[in-house]
């Protein structure tokens, strides 16, 4: 079965998120029931309030679990010399860029202090991703398989491979 850079893109996002406590609704590699952007291969629907922008460490959360699934696909590509991971300026990575921007926009105003800021969440979601890999790669496996996944289903995974 081929498993492809979106199902380890997604899974990366979900099993953060996961991690970070977060409700994770559903994780899918199929467009349909998400918003109509060109280009887009599924997504993660993740329940967050968005008054909680305000909280800068919710907002965090979210930013570090946004990172989370150009990081996945890379270490991917990184383990098979013929996979290729999508160009940064894919329009799929550049939808994860805004949504970090639009989580920590409210809560940080300063460009310098935005950008150290990316800088470590991008580390912690490196961390998380790398001693949780084996979760990531159940999870796109099962994404390649049967294209979108609940929540719980997400959780219960997460949790089993923890116990591990």
């Amino acid at each position: 079965m081929r498993i492809s850079s979106a199902a380890y893109h997604e899974a990366g996002h979900a099993v953060v998120a996961v991690l970070l406590g977060m409700h994770v609704a559903a994780v899918s590699i199929k467009a349909k029931g998400f918003p109509p952007i060109r280009h887009l291969h599924g997504g993660v629907i993740a329940s967050f309030d968005h008054r909680a922008r305000q909280n800068r460490n919710k907002a965090e959360k979210a930013a570090t679990a946004g990172l989370a699934g150009e990081q996945a696909e890379q270490l991917w590509c990184e383990q098979k010399p013929w996979r290729h991971a999508k160009s940064p300026r894919h329009p799929s990575l550049s939808g994860d860029r805004a949504y970090v921007e639009e989580m920590l926009g409210p809560v940080i105003e300063d460009y310098k202090d935005k950008h150290r800021t990316i800088r470590r969440l991008k580390e912690v979601a490196r961390t998380l991703r790398e001693s949780h890999w084996s979760c990531v790669e159940v999870l796109a496996t099962r994404l390649a398989k049967r294209k979108a996944l609940s929540g719980a289903e997400v959780k219960r995974l997460v949790a089993s491979k923890n116990k591990d």
